[in-house]
C-alpha cells in the first residue's frame, strides 16, 4: 500500500480521505472511500507513535490478528498499512450512531432493544475471542447502532499501545468507567475481562450511567476494583444478567456461550422483532433518521459529484498551533434540534467550514427520545437530616452528534470539529473575541442568573481562575479557553494535545494547565502563545499550584512534582505511586492530598517528606487549608482535618458515603460534598456537623466559598448557593448537564463549567 504521499495528500492506501471525522489517543480518523465508492473509516496514525519501533511491532502484530475477525456484528479491519509512513487502518464504515451518542442524547434505551443489544454483543465477543484475541476496550463509544445490529468495533487494536513509550510512564490503556478489575489492577487480561466490560455496558444502555459512576479516572479505578456496582436502576432480568458479567473475580464470571443461554433465558417473545429489523421501532427509527442526515450532510464517494481541493499535505495528526483556524470562523449557536457534522476536507491556507446540518423530527426534542419510560425528575433539594437521594438520569437536548461515526475506527475522541452541547467550536488561536450568547451586565442579572455562557465542543471538568480581567478554563475538548470575564468574549483558546481536567493556575503572566496527553503547558496571558510543555508522564490528575518559583501537581503514576515556573524544567519529582487530586502550598510546605490513602506534607525544595497522615481510603477530595489543620475527604466516607505542625488527627467526621468534591474552609466552616448528593457544613474545630444540605445528585464539583456563601455543582445539572453559616439555600441554576467542574468566584460572578460542554458565568 502507498503512503500518505505530498502528492495526493487525500489518499491513504486505495482510499482517498473525503472528511475528517475525529480525533484521539492514537490518531486521527477520516473518512475515506475505496476505488469502487465503499466508505470506510481510515484511522491515521500520530507520529509521536509511528517513530516508536515497539508501537510499530505490536501495531502490524494486532493489525494481522485483527483482520482475522469475522463476525455478524463485528466491524473489521478492512486494509491496513502498518509499515506506511505513516501507518494506517481502515475498518468499515457503520452508518449509524455510537451508543455512547444514542444514550447521552436519547437517554436509556428501551428495555426489548437492551436484550438484543446484550445478545448482539455477546456474539461480537466470540468472534473476537475465537480469534485468539481480547478487546480490552469495550465501551459504548465503541458500540455503533447500525439497522441490522449492533457492531463492535477496535477488538484488539489497544493492545499496540501496551509497553511504548507513551504507556511505560502512566497511560492507561482501556476506559476508566469500563475497566475489568484486573485490568484496573494491571494484571493479565483475558476473555472474562470482556465480559466484564459487557456487563458495565449494559448497565450503560439501560440506566444511562455506568455501574461505577464517573469521576475522575483513579476514583473510578478505586470502585471498580473495591465497590459494589450501582444496579438498583437496571430493569429485572438485565439486572441479573449485568451482575453476573460484573463479578470481581474473573473465574466466576459466565462465558460468552453461557451468557447466550441466559440471554435467551431472559428475552420474551416480545423483544423479537422479525425478519424486517432488528432493533424495535423506537431506534430502528432513529438510526434511519441518523442516516438520513449522514446521507444528507457527509460527502458523496468519488465521481458523484464534484471533488473538494487537496487538503494541507502536512499536519494531518498535528494539533493546529495558536493562530491555527480548525474550524473557519465561530458560527452562532445551533438552534435546538439541530446537529453538525464532520469537517471536509478542503484546500491548502483554506479553514474547514462544517457541512449543513439538519434537524431531528419535533417529536424526539423532549423528554425521553424512545418515548418508552418517564423522565425522573430529581426530588427537590432542600436542607434535610435523612433520607436518600433521587438519582434519575439527566437528560440533555434529544439531539446526536455524527461525532458517533468518529468511533468507527475505535477512537476516543477528544478533540471533535463538531458542536456538542449546542454551540459551535470556537476558532483556535488569538483571533477577534467571540460570544456565544448576548453579553448581560452583571448588575441587570438577579442572583443566580445567568450573565453569559460559552460554548467548546466537549464536557467542561477542569479548575478555573480569574485574573485582570479574564477566566481561564480547560475543557475535554483539549484546549484551554481565555475569556473576557465580564461578556464571554473569547480572547484566545489554546490546543493541547488531550483532555484538560486538571487544575488551572495563573501567576507570573502565565496560565497552567496539565493535560491528558502527559504533559504540563505554561501559556502566555497576553496572547495565547505557549511558553513550555513538559512531559510529566501520567494523566494530570491534579489541581496546580504555583509558589516559590515553582508549578507544583501530580498525575496517575507520579504522586508529585515540580516543575520550574520559568521554562519547565524538571525540580523533582516523587514516584512511581497512586494519583494525587489536591495540592496546597503553604510557605515551603506542599500538602498533597492522594489515592494512596493519606495526605502528606513535603518540602517545596524537593519533596521530601515532613510527615504522612494515613487515612482508611484514597483521599479523592480536593484539599483545603485553614488556621493549624489541612482538611480532605476520602472514600472511607470520612472528613479529615489533620494538624500542620506533626500530621495527627484533629478529627474524623464520618459522611455516610465517599467524599469525592472539593473542599472548602472559611469563617471557621469546613464543607465538604459526598457521592450520596449532601454537602455538610463541619465545624473546622471540631469536626462537628453544622448543617447538611441535600442537592439532586452526586456532589464531586469543586467548592468555593466567598463572601459567606458556599456554592457547588452537582450531577442533577445544577449550581448551588448555600449560607455558609446555616447551609439554607439561596439560588440554584440549571445548566444543561452534569455539573463537575471546579468553580470560581471573583468579582460577584461564580465561574463553572458543565458537562454541557459549556462555560457559565452567573451573579453570586
Amino acid at each position: 500500500m502507498k503512503p500518505l504521499a505530498a502528492s495526493d495528500p487525500r489518499q491513504v492506501g486505495p482510499y482517498r480521505l473525503r472528511a475528517r471525522l475525529g480525533a484521539g489517543g492514537m490518531g486521527q480518523v477520516f473518512l475515506g472511500y475505496s476505488p469502487a465508492g465503499r466508505p470506510v473509516a481510515v484511522k491515521v496514525i500520530h507520529h509521536e507513535l509511528a517513530a516508536d519501533p515497539v508501537f510499530r511491532t505490536r501495531f502490524r502484530r494486532e493489525v494481522a490478528a485483527a483482520r482475522s475477525v469475522s463476525g455478524a456484528y463485528t466491524a473489521p479491519v478492512t486494509e491496513a498499512g502498518p509499515d506506511d509512513d505513516p501507518p494506517w487502518l481502515a475498518t468499515a464504515f457503520v452508518p449509524g450512531p455510537s451508543l455512547a451518542d444514542a444514550v447521552a442524547e436519547g437517554g436509556p434505551l428501551p428495555v426489548a432493544s437492551v436484550w438484543k443489544l446484550a445478545a448482539g454483543l455477546v456474539e461480537a465477543l466470540q468472534a473476537v475471542h475465537a480469534s485468539g484475541l481480547v478487546h480490552r476496550d469495550l465501551k459504548p463509544a465503541n458500540v455503533m447502532l447500525a439497522l441490522d445490529g449492533p457492531r463492535v468495533i477496535d477488538f484488539g487494536i489497544s493492545r499496540a499501545l501496551k509497553s511504548t513509550q507513551m504507556t511505560s510512564t502512566g497511560l492507561i490503556v482501556g476506559t476508566p468507567a469500563f475497566m475489568s478489575p484486573e485490568q484496573a489492577d494491571g494484571a493479565r487480561v483475558g476473555e472474562p475481562s470482556d465480559v466484564f466490560s459487557l456487563g458495565c455496558v449494559i448497565v450503560f444502555a439501560a440506566t444511562g450511567v455506568g455501574p461505577f459512576g464517573d469521576g475522575p479516572p483513579a476514583s473510578m479505578l478505586y470502585r471498580i476494583v473495591h465497590a459494589e456496582p450501582a444496579l438498583g436502576q437496571v430493569p429485572d432480568g438485565l439486572r441479573e444478567l449485568a451482575a453476573a458479567c460484573l463479578v470481581k473475580a474473573p473465574g466466576e464470571r459466565p462465558s460468552p456461550a453461557e451468557l447466550v443461554d441466559m440471554i435467551a433465558a431472559g428475552r420474551t417473545a416480545e423483544e423479537d422483532t422479525g425478519l424486517a429489523s432488528f432493533w424495535p421501532a423506537a431506534v430502528a427509527g432513529l438510526i434511519r433518521t441518523f442516516q438520513a442526515r449522514l446521507n444528507s450532510e457527509i460527502p458523496a464517494a468519488p465521481g458523484s459529484g464534484p471533488e473538494p481541493p487537496a487538503a494541507q499535505a502536512t499536519g494531518l495528526d498535528q494539533p493546529a498551533g495558536p493562530g491555527t483556524r480548525l474550524a473557519g470562523s465561530v458560527a452562532q449557536p445551533a438552534a435546538t434540534g439541530t446537529v453538525t457534522s464532520a469537517t471536509v476536507m478542503q484546500g491548502p491556507g483554506a479553514p474547514m467550514p462544517h457541512v449543513a446540518t439538519a434537524a431531528l423530527p419535533e417529536t424526539a426534542r423532549a423528554g425521553n427520545l424512545y418515548g418508552t419510560r418517564p423522565v425522573t425528575a430529581p426530588p427537590e433539594p432542600g436542607v434535610t437530616r435523612g433520607g436518600t437521594p433521587g438519582s434519575g438520569v439527566t437528560r440533555r437536548r434529544a439531539l446526536f452528534s455524527v461525532a458517533g461515526v468518529a468511533a468507527a475506527a475505535g477512537l476516543a475522541v477528544a478533540g471533535w470539529e463538531l458542536t456538542r452541547g449546542g454551540g459551535s467550536p470556537p476558532a483556535a488561536g488569538p483571533g477577534p473575541k467571540q460570544a456565544s450568547t448576548p453579553a448581560v451586565q452583571a448588575g441587570a442579572v438577579p442572583r443566580g442568573g445567568k450573565i453569559w455562557s460559552f460554548p467548546t465542543t466537549q464536557y467542561v471538568q477542569s479548575g478555573f481562575a480569574v485574573a485582570d480581567g479574564v477566566v481561564y478554563a480547560g475543557s475535554n475538548d483539549g484546549r484551554v479557553y481565555a475569556l473576557d470575564a465580564a461578556h464571554g468574549h473569547q480572547v484566545w483558546v489554546f490546543p493541547t494535545g488531550g483532555a484538560i481536567q486538571s487544575g488551572i493556575a495563573v501567576a507570573g503572566g502565565a496560565v497552567y494547565a496539565g493535560s491528558a496527553d502527559h504533559n504540563v503547558y505554561a501559556v502566555r496571558v497576553s496572547n495565547g502563545h505557549k511558553i513550555w510543555k513538559t512531559p510529566v508522564g501520567g494523566f494530570m490528575s491534579s489541581g496546580i499550584a504555583v509558589a516559590n518559583g515553582a508549578v507544583y501537581g501530580g498525575c496517575i503514576g507520579l504522586p508529585a512534582f515540580a516543575l520550574r515556573a520559568s521554562n519547565g524544567g524538571k525540580l523533582w519529582t516523587i514516584g512511581p505511586g497512586n494519583a494525587p487530586q489536591g495540592v496546597v502550598v503553604s510557605g515551603d510546605v506542599l500538602y498533597v492530598g492522594s489515592t494512596a490513602s493519606g495526605v502528606a506534607a513535603l518540602h517545596t525544595s524537593n519533596g521530601g517528606t515532613i510527615w504522612d497522615a494515613q487515612t482508611e481510603g484514597p483521599v479523592a477530595s480536593g484539599i483545603a487549608l485553614g488556621p493549624g489543620a489541612v482538611y480532605a475527604g476520602s472514600f472511607d466516607k470520612n472528613v479529615y482535618g489533620i494538624s500542620t505542625g506533626n500530621g495527627d488527627k484533629l478529627w474524623v467526621f464520618p459522611a455516610g458515603d465517599q467524599v469525592n468534591s472539593g473542599i472548602a474552609v472559611s469563617g471557621g466552616v469546613v464543607c465538604a460534598g459526598t457521592d450520596d448528593g449532601i454537602v455538610y457544613g463541619l465545624s473546622a474545630a471540631h469536626g462537628h456537623k453544622l448543617w447538611q444540605f441535600r442537592a439532586g445528585g452526586r456532589v464531586d464539583s469543586g467548592i468555593a466559598v466567598a463572601n459567606g456563601v458556599v456554592y457547588f455543582g452537582s450531577w442533577d445539572s445544577k449550581v448551588y448557593a448555600l449560607r455558609a453559616s446555616t447551609g439554607h439555600k439561596i439560588w440554584e441554576y440549571t445548566t444543561g448537564g452534569t455539573v463537575s467542574s471546579g468553580i470560581v468566584v471573583a468579582n460577584h460572578v461564580v465561574y463553572v463549567g458543565s458537562n454541557d460542554g459549556r462555560i457559565y458565568a452567573l451573579r453570586a
